[in-house]
């Protein structure tokens, strides 16, 4: 059986969109297929109108430099700092130090970190470690974010935290995608809502244009 099947989506630069369902309803396969973590069997994803599935290895990496990745699990350096683990994301693109310097601390005063950027994953809490996660997705003022369950480990007072950094970070124009089982946050969200079950598309509150998955 298909993880997601007969899924036809488009979503525009600038929305902010929800993928809802059960465990299983086909949320991450989606935001894996978006990223090109997973490659679809049929069909095709697009990206500005370009089918992914043509990229070279060149193009594919240029792509997902415009993609800021929000994971459940945080994926943090342990033994590198706020600070570090949130420049790492510049420094893999071979950005230079100044430039470091100046989007780090940019990024850690937009999720309200500036004050423990020294501090160890290990001293923060969870709704804390997500935020240097959301840091460093955004240090890099990608185009796209793409959050999987990106409340999952954390306590309701921090989830509803990052939904609101996610809105605020959708309001300087970067589009948003995340997969979440947390409807009841949802339901508080004037935004869009892609409902899922069983790898099909159940329902979508508005139907638009940037991204693409056939």
């Amino acid at each position: 059986m298909p993880a997601v099947s007969k899924v036809d989506l488009t979503i525009e630069q600038g929305e902010f969109v929800f993928f809802v369902g059960d465990s299983g309803a086909g949320k991450t396969t989606l935001i894996r297929l978006v990223f090109h973590e997973v490659v679809p069997t049929s069909g095709a994803v697009f990206f500005h109108g370009k089918d992914l599935s043509h990229f070279n290895p060149g193009e594919l990496l240029r792509y997902r430099r415009n993609i800021g990745m929000v994971f459940q699990d945080f994926r943090l350096l342990s033994r590198k700092t706020v600070f570090e683990n949130t420049a790492f994301a510049l420094e893999v693109l071979g950005r230079s130090p100044g430039e470091i310097k100046k989007k780090v601390p940019r990024a850690l005063e937009q999720v309200g970190l500036s004050h423990k950027s020294r501090m160890f994953p290990s001293q923060l809490s969870g709704g804390e470690q997500q935020r240097v996660g959301i840091a460093r997705a955004i240090v890099k003022e990608p185009l796209l974010i793409l959050a999987d369950e990106p409340t999952g480990n954390v306590d309701p007072n921090n989830a509803r935290y990052i939904m609101e950094l996610f809105e605020q970070i959708n309001k300087t124009g970067t589009t948003v995608v995340a997969a979440t089982h947390a409807w009841e946050l949802v339901k508080e969200m004037d935004q869009r809502v892609v409902s899922l079950e069983d790898g099909k598309v159940k329902s979508d509150s508005k139907k638009r244009g940037f991204a693409r998955v056939t």
